[in-house]
């Protein structure tokens, strides 16, 4: 059994507009190593994202990883799968409602000793909601499934 602490920087395009996208994200996960090509693990992250506004996410995953040998300096590999929770900090839009969705993470790199450095591919979906006044036909309900595509590149250490 191991532990493993991470710290990543995130970045993206958002909307049609392009608009710059950044965030941080903070997590630890607790994993089982089998044999050193494959481990099995869970973990919880916190990520912040800024676009417009404030997005606050908490993803909760299941991990497959491994190296491809056990010397001091290898490459290894990180698949994430889960769900996260999503929030915004928006405090203008009284009617806006943001929810999780499906997350999906892989991730390679290197690992040296008990740390790993690596750049990762974050697919995260959120669904929102939020209400529209037109004069011309009054109160629409806008619903809308995004998917949320991050740059990840990130460092972790092995406890």
């Amino acid at each position: 059994f191991f532990a493993e602490g991470s710290f990543a920087f995130m970045f993206g395009k958002s909307g049609e507009l392009g608009e710059l996208r950044v965030g941080l994200s903070l997590g630890a996960t607790g994993n089982y190593r089998f044999h050193p090509s494959l481990s099995l693990g869970a973990g919880i992250e916190i990520n912040t994202l800024y676009v417009n506004s404030d997005f606050f996410l908490v993803p909760v995953f299941g991990r497959i990883s491994g190296s491809f040998s056990e010397k001091r300096v290898v490459p290894y590999y990180i698949l994430d799968l889960g769900w996260s929770s999503a929030s915004t900090g928006d405090s203008q839009a009284d009617d806006f409602e943001m929810k999780g969705g499906f997350l999906i993470r892989p991730e390679i790199g290197i690992r040296i000793n008990k740390v790993r450095v690596g750049l990762g591919y974050q697919n995260q979906q959120i669904r929102t909601s939020y209400t529209n006044n037109f004069w011309w036909s009054g109160e629409q309900q806008v619903n809308e499934k995004r998917i949320m595509r991050n740059i990840r590149m990130g460092v972790s250490v092995i406890f």
